[in-house]
């Protein structure tokens, strides 16, 4: 009596299914489900964003060349600056460095303890929130030495965006 261990003449019964009908309408019932989905949450209000977070910041803060032009602040300098139309009057695309919710003065701080930055800086400025304290932490990654998955993430998420927002940004070079 063979072993049920070695017994390797099992053949697992198949049933005889119209298997790419069930496929195709698996398919379809998924792809209605999440048009549907994203119907009903925009209808409560919900738009398509993207992680602002300490990450994205450090990429950006890596593209920061010496002359480069530069805009810090916050949300109104992150989401009232075009950057086409910048980049048509000066000739140089800006890096958008502005947080939402924080003050410039961190920031202006970081670019000017970098003795290699000699560009310019276009701030926005408002009184209250610029002699605030930091909401936001500084942020502490080195924007010269990111792990793989934050290096790849632009790549990875900004067709997404692109897609799915809108959005004009480019992709890091």
């Amino acid at each position: 009596m063979p072993s049920s261990t070695s017994n390797f003449d099992f053949v697992r019964p198949v049933p005889d299914l119209p298997w790419r009908g069930i496929l195709l309408a698996v398919t379809v019932v998924t792809a209605v489900a999440a048009v549907a989905w994203e119907i009903r949450v925009r209808a409560w209000g919900y738009v398509p964003t993207y992680a602002d977070d300490s990450d994205l910041w450090a990429d950006r803060r890596g593209q920061v060349k010496p002359d480069s032009i530069v805009i810090i602040g916050d949300s109104r300098a992150l989401f009232d600056s075009d950057l086409n139309t910048l980049e048509q009057g000066l000739g140089q695309r800006p890096v958008q460095l502005a947080l939402v919710g924080s003050c410039a003065y961190p920031i202006l701080e970081n670019l000017a303890n970098d003795e290699s930055f000699h560009g310019t800086v276009i701030s926005s400025l408002l009184p209250m929130i610029w002699l605030a304290p930091p909401r936001r932490p500084r942020p502490t990654r080195s924007p010269s030495a990111p792990s793989i998955a934050i290096a790849t993430e632009p790549w990875r998420s900004v067709p997404v965006i692109t897609s799915a927002c809108g959005w004009r940004g480019t992709l890091p070079s």
